[in-house]
């Protein structure tokens, strides 16, 4: 399986980000939402009941609601206060008054419902019918020596068709807002991705043969830019090893050069000529010199080598370089002295440096070496 590119993570973080978020913001916006419609809606029973309550008079045992006809805003209450009300007489159970939907619903409370509310105070209850759920209110009215229960409803209809309607607006609003904030994610990550673009190509444009080239910094000062300049800076480590790699090689096969050439000018005048047995001796007791001079060149390679990869232990302890140095001196005089070569030791007594005594001798025995060869 292919893995994901970068942009495609960043787009699939922001818009499962977006979603979750939106998600969290709807569903707690629709519990605030029917929190508050369903309060509204009990208020406004409430209310309704209240003045309802204050229309009421009973005439002979019969609940009339007394308003001014005339009055259009008293109209209008009456109308739609009394869509949904029933009056009982609480001590024999009897209906005395309802609205023509709950007749049609056959809402009715017995008996024994009836007896729960002479001393309890007012209550909602909500009903479902076929014609959906009602909200009723029982609130007791004493009057005449009687009392009376006023149940006055609404329907909830309205609130759930609102709800619904929210749902319903949610359903396609979700998507398209995820939608479209995938199509921004992807934008907005390309965009932010296209300076990292641009230093992946101009990285893949660098080659051991370029490694004077840069990579390109914008002067923002952020992120990528500090990764481009460490990038730089390493190219730029980089680069002078290569270079000191090449000088080194250079060196090293001028050194080679001239051994192997002096073994090749040897073994043809050799092979030219008809030599004695003790002529032969001199040429390959040359050669073998000469042979001990590529073994020392390659074992200090070798060195080297050991040294540069950290594979060479190095103690850091008193060295006294004035005896050391003399010592060798009287080691080497001999050597010297076969190649009329004279040496003398000039130097400070009691020189003290901090290094690994080993190393230090063979430092000494190389120039030597050089000096004397």
């Amino acid at each position: 399986m292919k893995p994901l590119t970068l942009r495609t993570k960043l787009t699939l973080f922001y818009s499962i980000t977006v979603s979750v978020l939106l998600t969290g913001f709807a569903l707690v916006y629709y519990r605030v939402l029917s929190v508050g419609l369903d309060q509204a809606l009990t208020q406004e029973l409430i209310d309704r009941t209240s003045g309802l309550r204050g229309y009421l008079r009973f005439e002979e045992g019969q609940p009339v609601f007394a308003y001014d006809p005339t009055d259009p805003d008293e109209v209008s209450f009456i109308n739609t206060a009394t869509r949904y009300y029933q009056v009982y007489e609480i001590r024999n159970g009897t209906l005395l008054a309802e609205s023509d939907e709950l007749r049609a619903l056959g809402v009715e409370y017995s008996a024994e419902d009836l007896s729960r509310y002479i001393q309890a105070p007012p209550s909602l209850i909500d009903l479902q019918t076929d014609q959906g759920k009602l909200r009723l209110r029982n609130e007791a009215v004493a009057a005449e020596g009687g009392v009376y229960l006023l149940v006055v409803g609404t329907s909830l209809q309205p609130m759930e068709d609102t709800l619904t309607s929210f749902i319903k607006a949610l359903a396609w609003l979700l998507p398209s807002g995820v939608l479209l904030a995938a199509l921004a994610a992807w934008f907005m990550a390309g965009k932010a991705l296209e300076p990292v673009a641009a230093l992946g190509k101009a990285a893949g444009q660098i080659a051991v043969s370029s490694l004077d080239r840069r990579l390109p910094v914008r002067g923002t000062n952020d992120e990528l830019d500090q990764l481009a300049s460490q990038f730089n800076d390493t190219l730029a480590r980089l680069e002078k090893a290569v270079a000191e790699m090449k000088q080194f090689t250079a060196s090293i096969s001028h050194e080679l050069r001239t051994p192997l050439a002096v073994l090749r000018g040897e073994a043809e005048v050799a092979l030219m000529q008809a030599n004695s047995a003790e002529q032969y001796r001199r040429v390959l007791a040359s050669q073998l010199e000469e042979f001990e001079k590529l073994t020392r060149m390659i074992n200090q390679l070798l060195t080297l080598a050991r040294a540069e990869s950290g594979d060479v232990a190095i103690a850091h302890e008193p060295v006294n370089i004035s005896s050391m140095t003399e010592s060798l001196a009287e080691q080497l005089e001999p050597v010297a002295a076969s190649k009329d070569v004279s040496i003398s030791c000039k130097c400070d007594s009691d020189v003290i440096l901090r290094g690994d005594a080993a190393w230090v001798e063979r430092i000494i025995l190389n120039l030597a070496d050089n000096m004397t060869a």
